[in-house]
């Protein structure tokens, strides 16, 4: 991530429009890995076998029950972050009083409708929500299924 972000500074200290089509290329790209994720994997969901918990504490729906879903509660909330960052570049922008809202009610629609399909998919994937709990890459298991690539390969599209 900090190679990324040395880059994306770089781009934009060099030429706006430049920093612009390079977020534009990343967000369409990132977008359709999430597609092809959420759509691909339409195959192998099946929700209710495998997204309610095995957990001993016979909590069904909350790995560890509701006070592990508080304290892990705040990691799901980085999808949503850098919405708040446009603001910050209204003076790159012709009309800022239009474009800033308009921009940030896209994302946040983008945000929440993507966020809530990869939930339903990877909790409805084997093998299931309990193992999705202790996975640094819980996209991998969508992407090895679809393309039927390593590991090493899924990880780098998740």
């Amino acid at each position: 991530w900090f190679i990324f972000y040395i880059s994306s500074l770089f781009i934009l200290i060099q030429s706006g429009k430049l920093f612009w089509r390079f977020n534009y290329f990343i967000a369409i790209v990132s977008i359709l890995l999430i597609l092809i994720y959420s759509f691909g994997c339409l195959n192998w969901v099946n929700f209710m076998k495998y997204a309610p918990s095995n957990s001993s504490d016979g909590n069904k729906w909350f790995v560890g029950g509701m006070n592990e879903f508080m304290f892990v509660y705040p990691l799901a909330c980085w999808f949503y972050v850098g919405i708040e960052s446009l603001a910050f570049t209204s003076n790159m922008l012709d009309k800022p009083k239009r474009n800033i809202p308009i921009g940030s009610i896209a994302c946040m629609f983008t945000l929440v409708c993507t966020s809530i399909l990869v939930l339903f998919v990877c909790s409805s994937l084997y093998p299931g929500v309990d193992s999705i709990a202790s996975s640094t890459a819980p996209l991998d298991n969508g992407f090895i299924d679809i393309f039927h690539i390593s590991v090493q390969y899924a990880s780098v599209l998740s």
